[in-house]
């Protein structure tokens, strides 16, 4: 009997995956399922020795990883994790924007700097990893012409 269809569905191998706040938590959770299920996982994060813990993880699944330390507000880091990404896999199939911050203080503590510092994190990131994927190395995107 062959794959189901659910198994196909989430067979991820020789894809591509980048996934942002992997360095633990959820994010690392999700790198490590994508690895699972074949993929080549690109982890970024701002913690490198996070990031390597988890590409060890992925390569002894036999699988291929990657850590690019990574602030996702930064638009100059985010190019680079997406030419990283690029040029060790020759292109991006899935991104995951996981990153994700929120402070943690009473409402009446919270200043202007933390608030615009959470939507950088939590909203503007979003917009620029993906933006940036798209129009960088996405393989339905070049398989459409786009």
């Amino acid at each position: 009997m062959g794959l189901s269809n659910i198994q196909r569905l989430l067979d991820f191998t020789g894809k591509t995956v980048i996934v942002t706040g992997a360095g633990k938590g959820i994010g690392a959770a999700i790198a490590l399922e994508f690895a699972d299920a074949g993929a080549n996982v690109v982890v970024a994060a701002r913690t490198k020795g996070d990031l390597d813990k988890i590409v060890d993880k992925i390569q002894a699944m036999g699988r291929k990883g990657l850590a690019v330390p990574t602030d996702v507000t930064n638009k100059e880091a985010i190019d680079n994790m997406v030419q990283a990404a690029v040029k060790e896999f020759g292109k991006i199939d899935v991104l995951i924007n996981n990153a994700g911050n929120s402070p943690m203080k009473n409402v009446l503590n919270v200043t202007e700097e933390d608030w615009y510092y959470n939507l950088d994190v939590n909203l503007k990131s979003t917009f620029l990893c993906s933006r940036r994927s798209v129009s960088c190395g996405s393989s339905r995107n070049a398989a459409e012409g786009s």
